[in-house]
């Protein structure tokens, strides 16, 4: 072997490593390019698949999904012909990524379970649960929840056994994702518990936050009040001294939904205001944040103030074609015309209302991209994918320019793929 070309490609995946760890992809891309070239000259067929495999993986981030599968499955090619498992199980996990990212979840699967059939008992047990991870996250999106709990308990006893505190707590919340979304509610308590005390454990506070404001969630649906508030307001307490603004005004909003089903009025506005100061866009979710705070002034009796709050939600829900939401402010709106006598302005306002529902009642390509915007900026990435997906079709089958959807899927898709556990 060419020990100094050896040195040279080691140098170069080195330097290309280390630019993926940074995100700068079309750099690694460059470096790996430059050892691929290396890798085939030094007749190694270990080094030229796993080159392969890692320029497969930054051309996966890149969104070039012709690329990245082509070199995914030149690297499986060799690794059967030598026989190297790990590398085998490495490639048909990029085979896999490559189907999640183009939608093609069936594939997607079968690429996994095969990856993870193949995986050496000798390698890392906790790349073995990540695996596991990345197959539940399929069964998931699948809502294949009996198949996605199997797939995360096995990551999370691999990580129990390993140690590994932070990835079994949060697997800890994902089985309890799952257990909600199968209707055990109270299974599902059990696991966000159980996250919350491993989180605390090791002081990962936006873990533990998290944790709690799922755990007040499951008690709030579940009618438990005063369960849910003392949880949300550990979140709020947890965000307030991380002074993350988004993540305070989120976890606040919750909190004055729960304070108004308790009727603690005050209390509610309080932190919806709060929320509102700290909200620092002009969308849906501070449309939403006003609708509630009129709510309160109404109940408050407060009605001039209410109607001001109200035309304020109603111009921002119209701005972004939410014609549902609109024609629910419309209806409180009337309300308000008619408790003060104001016959001829509820009537107009009862014709907008509903003029709202029914254009609700057919798609809008704009009104569904924007609820898409809406979940992407909210990290909610499958919810805002579905959307995308939605608005894709209906651009197709009206003949609209689909390019910037497109785009706007696979900026989603790169991100799901990158909303994994941080493994050692």
């Amino acid at each position: 072997m060419n020990e100094q070309a050896l040195a040279i490609w080691s140098s170069l995946m080195e330097h290309g490593t280390r630019c993926l760890g940074k995100e700068s992809y079309a750099e690694a891309e460059k470096y790996f390019l430059q050892s691929a070239v290396l890798a085939k000259d030094l007749h190694v067929p270990e080094i030229l698949a796993f080159n392969l495999r890692l320029l497969g993986t930054v051309r996966v981030r890149l969104g070039k999904l012709d690329l990245a599968e082509a070199g995914f499955h030149q690297a499986l090619e060799i690794c059967e012909q030598v026989q190297n498992y790990k590398g085998i199980s490495e490639a048909k996990a990029g085979l896999a990524s490559v189907a999640v990212l183009r939608g093609a979840l069936e594939e997607a699967k079968e690429w996994y379970e095969s990856s993870i059939s193949v995986y050496p008992a000798s390698s890392t047990p906790l790349r073995l649960g990540m695996l596991y991870f990345d197959l539940g996250q399929v069964y998931a999106a699948l809502e294949n929840w009996v198949k996605a709990f199997e797939a995360y308990e096995q990551a999370r006893n691999l990580c129990q056994r390993n140690q590994y505190f932070k990835g079994e707590g949060e697997l800890n919340v994902l089985l309890g994702e799952v257990c909600y979304r199968r209707g055990e509610k109270q299974m599902a308590q059990s696991f966000l518990r159980a996250a919350c005390r491993l989180f605390l454990k090791i002081k990962e506070s936006e873990a533990l936050a998290n944790a709690f404001q799922y755990l007040a969630f499951l008690h709030y649906d579940m009618g438990e009040m005063e369960p849910a508030r003392a949880s949300q307001q550990r979140a709020v307490v947890i965000w307030l001294r991380q002074g993350i603004q988004e993540d305070i005004s989120e976890s606040c909003h919750f909190l004055s939904k729960i304070e108004q089903s308790l009727g603690y009025h005050e209390e509610a506005k309080y932190h919806l205001d709060l929320s509102i100061k700290l909200y620092d866009k002009e969308d849906i979710g501070l449309a939403l944040r006003y609708q509630s705070l009129a709510g309160i002034a109404v109940l408050q009796m407060e009605f001039d103030q209410a109607e001001e709050i109200f035309l304020e939600a109603l111009r921002i829900f119209e701005e972004f074609g939410d014609d549902l939401k609109s024609g629910e402010v419309l209806e409180a709106l009337a309300y308000l015309a008619e408790i003060q006598n104001r016959e001829q302005e509820a009537l107009e306002y009862h014709r907008r209302a509903l003029a709202k529902q029914e254009e609700a009642a057919s798609p809008n390509l704009a009104a569904i991209l924007k609820l898409g915007e809406f979940y992407e900026k909210r990290r909610n990435y499958f919810d805002a994918l579905n959307f995308y997906w939605q608005a894709l079709k209906l651009a197709h089958e009206d003949g609209q320019e689909e390019e910037r959807i497109e785009q706007m899927i696979q900026r989603v898709s790169r991100r799901i793929r990158s909303r994994r556990i941080s493994w050692h």
